[in-house]
């Protein structure tokens, strides 16, 4: 079961960091387990959304008309 994961940057505590290391290398787990799940754990004990409403977090409308201009009046070999 593949799901999609997305590439972040946070700031984290040095001594926090640390921890989390440590914990992955005692558990034989990669630090990429440790924080996902911490963040799972925390997110599941906090009050969850409607399954209904989507939030949109960030992100840019891409694509539409930018211009009118057609290739024969960009270049004049066309």
């Amino acid at each position: 079961m593949a799901k999609q994961t997305v590439k972040t940057t946070i700031e984290l505590d040095a001594n926090l960091l640390y921890q989390a290391k440590l914990t992955a290398l005692r558990e034989g787990k990669t630090l990429k387990h440790i924080i996902h799940a911490s963040l799972k754990k925390h997110l599941k004990s906090s009050t969850p959304l409607p399954k209904t409403r989507q939030e949109r977090i960030g992100g840019h409308k891409l694509g539409g008309v930018k211009g009118t201009l057609s290739r024969s009046e960009i270049y004049e070999d066309v």
